[in-house]
């Protein structure tokens, strides 16, 4: 049997029992809970503080903070621990926000699984711990993140390895995903979307920005990839590994919505003196909807390789189109 096939093989056939999801109700969280469940996986739990979107029968749901100590029996007899649970939109929170919540997040995970000695964890952790990079990087560069997010990330992921040193029989994954998008995203991609079909859409500064991301369902089929290995300790990019400018993006999305779009560019200088001016009334104590650090990512490229998936034979199922068309499919149209 080619070495392809045995790997898909072995993925389809290994299901985590007894699998405790922490965050949930977010948008990767609450298609991991439907992934789990129409793979056959039993006995899951389902923790994060806000409500679930969709219930899924047999699922135990509970609310749960990760800001503190999560109670244990949420993880007795637990087999695999799944930690999402992030403060992650940036710019939006201050920057203590992140730290109290994906590093304490951490902190309370690696303790339930120590408490409860679950020998393996999953965490996704960002693409943020690179900073922006004009310049491809893998999983071997160096990290340089420069947003509160991504230093809280780097902390996290180091958090969470210490807890792998601590005991020769643990096993870690930790995916460092890009822009993910897919049914129930409600995010860039939706938004893109949008704006598309509003016809208020323009280049921001330059057509060329590269954006690195996946398919939310090509994402958890890595972490089935992931666990199937027999290494230890496995950490990986979770992108396409066609990079795609905000151009490309563009012209796909239309290719899917059998429409042609051709949008304007707003020069570079207009946007920083739009930044600068953002700047100028956030220090004055002005609120504004529009966060000059979000004008500055529209022009700044994340360039990432995945490396580990290529070297390991992984095998992509989809590809910017053809995850567009899925998930054109599923929601009627609405990119939602």
């Amino acid at each position: 049997m080619p070495c392809c096939l045995r790997i898909k093989s072995r993925i389809v056939n290994m299901v985590y029992d007894g699998s405790v999801i922490i965050g949930s109700s977010g948008f990767v969280g609450s298609r991991l809970v439907k992934h789990l469940v129409d793979r056959g996986a039993k006995n899951l739990c389902a923790l994060d503080i806000a409500p679930p979107r969709v219930v899924v029968p047999g699922v135990r749901y509970e609310s749960v903070d990760v800001r503190s100590p999560i109670p244990v029996e949420f993880g007795c007899g637990a087999s695999l621990i799944y930690n999402l649970a992030a403060t992650h939109r940036t710019p939006g929170h201050p920057p203590d926000e992140y730290f109290e919540t994906n590093i304490a997040g951490a902190i309370n995970v690696v303790a339930l699984a120590k408490s409860c000695d679950v020998k393996t964890i999953v965490f996704t952790s960002s693409i943020s711990v690179y900073g922006p990079c004009e310049d491809e990087v893998s999983e071997t560069s160096q990290l340089t993140p420069v947003s509160s997010y991504g230093r809280s990330k780097r902390l996290a992921e180091q958090i969470h390895t210490q807890w792998l040193a601590d005991a020769p029989d643990r096993r870690l994954v930790t995916v460092r995903p890009g822009v993910i998008f897919g049914p129930g995203e409600g995010g860039n991609y939706t938004a893109l979307a949008r704006s598309l079909s509003r016809g208020y859409f323009f280049y921001p500064g330059r057509r060329t920005t590269v954006k690195s991301g996946g398919y939310v369902d090509e994402l958890l089929r890595t972490m089935d990839f992931a666990l199937s290995r027999p290494e230890r300790y496995c950490l990986y990019n979770f992108v396409y590994p066609d990079q795609s400018t905000i151009q490309e993006i563009v012209n796909t999305f239309g290719r899917v919505m059998g429409r042609r779009y051709t949008p304007m560019m707003l020069p570079w200088p207009l946007l920083r003196a739009a930044a600068a001016a953002l700047q100028a009334t956030g220090a004055l104590g002005l609120r504004t909807v529009i966060h000059p650090d979000r004008v500055m990512k529209l022009v700044q490229s994340t360039r990432i390789a995945p490396g580990w998936l290529l070297t390991n034979g992984y095998e992509f199922s989809t590809n910017l189109k053809t995850a567009l068309e899925n998930w054109r499919d599923e929601t009627g149209g609405r990119f939602d």
